[in-house]
Parts: structure tokens; sequence; C-alpha cells
């Protein structure tokens, strides 16, 4: 039972079309840090410009490759720094603990990234 209950919570916390975590997962994590939020508490919001465009004319598959690229871009960039999660069709949002600093060589790396 204890198996089976441990299979639930992975599947409710991994957003099973990129592997970061879920909105199911990000909610549970706001919910923590009510009481008792981390130092440097730094949070990226990204969407996906043109997604809607890419799946209209390319299908849905191209689309949601899309998406899974952003993916990798934002865990190559920030979420080895934090925590990454999927919180709807095309919108991701990042904790990260950082400084000022730290959040802008993050920013730079991310837009290096992306162009690649």
């Amino acid at each position: 039972m204890d198996e089976k209950l441990t299979e639930q919570q992975v599947k409710l916390w991994n957003d099973p079309l990129t592997g970061v975590c879920s909105r199911f997962a990000y909610l549970e994590t706001i919910n923590a840090y009510k009481n008792c939020p981390p130092d440097h508490l730094t949070v990226f919001l990204m969407d996906i410009n043109g997604l809607k465009a890419v799946s209209d004319s390319m299908g849905h598959e191209a689309g949601d490759e899309l998406i899974c690229g952003a993916a990798e871009c934002i865990e190559a960039s920030i979420g080895r720094k934090g925590q990454t999660f999927r919180i709807g069709g095309d919108e991701f949002v990042v904790f990260a603990g950082m400084t000022q600093k730290q959040v802008e060589s993050t920013l730079l790396e991310l837009k290096h990234t992306t162009e690649k």
C-alpha cells in the first residue's frame, strides 16, 4: 500500500509532459511557504510567446515540443538553482533562493540558452 501511495505522489508532483514539477506541487509548495518562506526567495514567472500560433499552424505535437523545449531551457538555466513548476499550458514558475546579482546572471544565462 505504501508503494502505491508513493507512486501516486510522484505522479501528482511531476508534470507528465515536461518532467518538471506539476501545478499540484506548486500549490503544495505555496502552502508550505505561507508560514516559513525561504530566505532570498526569488520567483520567476514565464510563459511561451507564440504557442497558440505554433499549435494552430503546425499541430499540437509541435506545441508540445515547444513546451518541452521551454522546460528544458528553464531547467538548464534556472532549475538547478531552484524548483521549476509547470502551472498551466505554457506557464512556468521557478522558486529559487538568490541574491539580486545571481538573478541578473541567471536571466542572462536563460537568454543565452533560449537563443541557442
